[in-house]
């Protein structure tokens, strides 16, 4: 397909998340890089090329071609929010703040910033404005499944064990995604635990 229209953003696109689904994620990479060497150089592109390298563990080559995606399209909050996030992995912190607070100036109920703002109050040591920015993100997007596990760690830290138990199902209830197929058996651990008193 490539060699027939190798200009073309959508057939890139396509094939690197479908490599993705499949765990192909190097693959993936290049065939981004392959796009952009081709001249295929969309917003898209670099954030699909962002989040495989982070997802690769590449936080630097993520965090750039996630700066490149903002630059092409500075309307899209999700690579900001993917660009917090490898901030905050990279221990960047003053870069996360940044970028959280660019989320929050286009849209103050992007729930996803506000989940993001709490892990930066947690790297900062500052559980209460963190837990303000969990509940926030609840409050915007209820759906949204970091939040609650996220409150139900800090509800644990804090002795609250009504509290956690009560975030930490409503986690499970929700994390049906194949993403928090890792953390599903930790949080069931947790909630043994806190039901068994110890």
């Amino acid at each position: 397909l490539i060699e027939l229209d190798s200009t073309n953003p959508l057939i890139y696109q396509h094939l690197g998340v479908c490599l993705q689904d499949g765990g192909r994620f190097d693959e993936a990479r290049r065939l981004y890089l392959l796009a952009i060497e081709n001249g295929v150089e969309t917003d898209r592109i670099y954030a699909e090329l962002g989040e495989v390298n982070i997802r690769m563990g590449r936080l630097e080559a993520g965090t750039e071609a996630l700066r490149h995606s903002i630059e092409l399209n500075p309307a899209n909050l999700d690579n900001f929010a993917n660009l917090a996030n490898a901030y905050l992995q990279l221990g960047r912190f003053d870069d996360a703040d940044d970028a959280i607070k660019a989320i929050l100036a286009q849209k103050k109920t992007h729930a996803g910033a506000h989940n993001l703002q709490g892990l930066l109050y947690i790297s900062k040591r500052q559980p209460m404005l963190a837990r303000k920015s969990f509940e926030e993100a609840v409050e915007y997007d209820p759906d949204l499944v970091e939040p609650y596990m996220n409150l139900g760690l800090l509800a644990q830290l804090a002795g609250q064990r009504g509290e956690a138990l009560r975030y930490f199902k409503l986690f499970l209830e929700k994390a049906t995604d194949e993403r928090f197929r890792e953390t599903v058996p930790k949080v069931q651990a947790a909630v043994r635990e806190l039901e068994s008193g110890r």
